[in-house]
């Protein structure tokens, strides 16, 4: 018969769909590595926020611009008190500079507001609002050992004095001031406050567009994941992804690392499959340890109840109608057929010397019995006949029955032969074993094999260290990996 080549039509409509197949597998890796990093960035996002005000001062003092910039977002704005307070210090440094005397009127005017806000500041404390009792503690702390004194306001009194500007000169006082108090006063902020009485924030607008993004992501997934498997729903692949969920939750975002990190896994940006297996390594080899005995346990158990049940005899005397059954109708003819194929057609023609002996002691049994051979036997020469005979007899036999069983399989007729007498093998095998006492017999045998395979497997496993078994496992599937070619699934997930 002679092959005939695919068409020229059918290869370039094969190519096609396979163009297309790769195409669609191209876009759909993209995407999944698209979302995978907007994950990422949105994860960076909420630790920046959640980290922002703690951080503020160092952004403060190095980036002064994203201050700037996300302060807004955060509803944050300069604290009007601290921010009025340096630009009362700001005023004065440039009068001093102007080179107006420190006994002027001016100057005089300028260090009794800086006094007074001082103990306003004391007495308000505005770092409250902000959380930043401990800059509000370290400002007061850093006056207190400038000036040796014991009392806040009597320190910030007499650094806002002419007589300790005129004793520690302006410039050092000034300069003290802004490397160790500005920075402490700038970073005071305050927020602001909405209806509901809490904090004004702009960072939920933000999230929320990464959010409806990942709703549209999920969803997409789920009805790509149901279309793709019929037999799983799109509430099922929703359910199977479950972890998912904090991608849309606007509370607790620090629990998207989870689905950031499985994203990324996926897409095949980062591989955790060695960290995740050493952080696993020794709760998993106990776990496997303790399930593999409890699942054997359990599967010997069952059985066992299902034998003293009578229910393995049951399904072989009387098969259930209603039993689910794979492959062939009836395991148990089919494997007591195979077993008289075997026993019968390549078993038998081995043991030819085994049968001749038996068939020879049987004929020499029956032939010593007889009343005939026994009057014979006096006569020389008679007795030795028979064993020559027998021995004759016994080889041609064994010979007649065990090839003949075979070459009878071999043929049609002796092989309808052959199945009428294993139908018979089978019904008689049945009614014997409807009999109550072969039933215990068989039952109780089973049970006992069954009870000593339980105690022995279970009494060795202590013997074994569950981690040299895992280790074991991780060698054989890393051989596996490595002798199989690698194969990227582009598949969406």
């Amino acid at each position: 018969m002679t092959h005939r080549s695919p068409s020229p039509l059918s290869q370039l409509l094969h190519f096609g769909l396979q163009s297309r197949s790769q195409y669609v597998q191209a876009i759909a890796s993209g995407w999944n590595r698209a979302v995978a990093l907007l994950a990422v960035i949105n994860v960076v996002l909420v630790g920046f926020n959640a980290t922002y005000i703690y951080w503020r001062s160092s952004y403060l003092a190095h980036i002064p611009e994203l201050v700037a910039f996300y302060d807004p977002v955060r509803g944050i704005s300069a604290h009007p008190d601290t921010q009025r307070y340096l630009g009362t210090v700001d005023r004065l440094k440039e009068a001093l500079d102007a080179g107006v005397d420190l006994r002027a009127p001016e100057i005089s005017e300028r260090l009794a507001d800086l006094r007074s806000q001082s103990q306003q500041i004391i007495i308000e404390n505005p770092f409250a609002i902000s959380g930043q009792t401990e800059a509000y503690g370290k400002l007061q702390q850093q006056i207190r050992d400038q000036l040796n004194q014991q009392s806040s306001r009597v320190a910030w009194d007499e650094f806002w004095s002419a007589a300790y500007l005129e004793q520690e000169t302006p410039e050092r006082a000034i300069a003290f001031f802004d490397s160790k108090l500005r920075p402490l006063l700038a970073a005071n902020f305050t927020r602001e406050i909405g209806a509901d009485g809490g904090f004004v924030e702009q960072f939920g607008w933000i999230d929320t567009s990464f959010i409806a993004l990942f709703a549209i992501d999920i969803l997409f997934q789920a009805l790509y994941r149901a279309r793709k498997h019929r037999d799983v729903s799109p509430i099922d692949a929703l359910l199977r992804r479950w972890y998912d969920v904090f991608l849309i939750l606007p509370i607790y975002r620090w629990l998207r690392i989870i689905p950031m990190t499985v994203r990324l896994q996926h897409a095949g940006l980062l591989d955790l499959r060695r960290v995740i297996a050493q952080i696993t390594y020794v709760p998993a080899a106990q776990l496997a340890d303790r399930l593999s005995s409890f699942v054997l346990v359990r599967l010997i158990n069952q059985v066992k109840e299902d034998i003293e049940a009578g229910k393995l005899v049951g399904a072989i005397v009387n098969p259930q109608e209603n039993y689910v059954r794979v492959g062939a109708a009836d395991k148990v003819e089919r494997a007591i057929d195979i077993t008289l194929q075997l026993a019968l057609v390549r078993i038998l023609p081995q043991l030819q010397p085994d049968v001749a002996g038996l068939l020879r002691y049987n004929l020499q049994g029956s032939i010593g019995d007889s009343a005939l051979y026994r009057g014979l036997s006096g006569i020389p020469g008679i007795a030795a006949m028979p064993q020559e005979a027998i021995d004759s007899l016994a080889n041609i036999l064994a010979q007649a029955t065990c090839q003949g069983l075979a070459e009878a399989y071999q043929d049609e007729d002796g092989r309808v032969l052959f199945e009428e007498f294993s139908d018979n093998f089978k019904r008689v095998l049945r009614d014997e074993l409807r009999d109550e006492l072969v039933q215990q017999d068989l039952e109780q045998a089973l049970v006992e094999i069954l009870e000593e395979i339980k105690l022995n497997y279970v009494k060795g496993v202590p013997d074994r260290d569950p981690e040299e078994t895992l280790s074991e496992a991780d060698r054989l599937l890393m051989a596996e990996t490595l002798a199989s070619p690698a194969a990227t699934d582009s598949s969406v997930l």
